[in-house]
């Protein structure tokens, strides 16, 4: 079997998560690529997949990118606290970020973000509907001139007013390494040094 290295360092293990974070960013593959995002509703949690676009270490930030009508930009606007869930199987590790997000809409986090986007990827901006309204049938949510196609520049633009920027400080991590011979963890927090905690 397969095990995790063992850590005696806390910032050893702090250092690793950020690491694999910052690789995921690029690589679509990687397992911390799609981490699950839980935000607050009126109805109490909610949890999905998004793509991790940008991560910064120093600045102890996570970014991914949104619809600004969908209920997970909807529901940060009105309580921004969230968490951010990795989890690696090869690596054995699991990592949980706290934080809070703030919408970037229409301003120049967005704009760069968006100048970086596929072509492809802008294509679900342009999407008719508000993600997650009723629908009586199945529906892509694509217009049907795309369909089959990406959009050319011009096409996307009228996406940008649809995208925006999640971008989250993250205020704690909770870093849990999984052996078969004992776990470790450890809480970390960007003023602080790290802190072995029962597992």
């Amino acid at each position: 079997m397969d095990q995790a290295p063992h850590f005696t360092s806390a910032n050893e293990l702090t250092e690793l998560a950020w690491r694999l974070i910052v690789q995921a960013c690029t690589q679509r593959r990687h397992p911390f690529h799609t981490p699950t995002l839980s935000t607050l509703s009126e109805r109490g949690p909610e949890s999905r997949c998004v793509i991790l676009r940008h991560a910064d270490p120093d600045a102890w930030e996570l970014r991914a990118n949104a619809d600004v009508r969908s209920p997970k930009a909807q529901e940060l606007l009105s309580d921004p606290r969230c968490t951010w869930l990795f989890y690696s199987f090869p690596d054995h590790l699991q990592v949980r970020c706290y934080g809070r997000t703030q919408i970037h809409h229409l301003d120049d986090i967005a704009a760069e973000a968006w100048q970086k986007s596929q072509l492809l990827s802008r294509r679900c901006y342009l999407a008719p509907m508000s993600p997650s309204i009723p629908l009586d049938e199945p529906h892509s949510n694509l217009l049907p001139e795309l369909a089959d196609r990406e959009p050319t520049e011009e096409e996307a633009q009228a996406g940008f007013a649809n995208f925006s920027v999640m971008r989250c400080e993250v205020e704690q991590m909770d870093i849990l390494s999984l052996r078969f011979d004992g776990n470790v963890r450890i809480q970390v927090t960007p003023d602080s040094d790290p802190i072995w905690v029962a597992p």
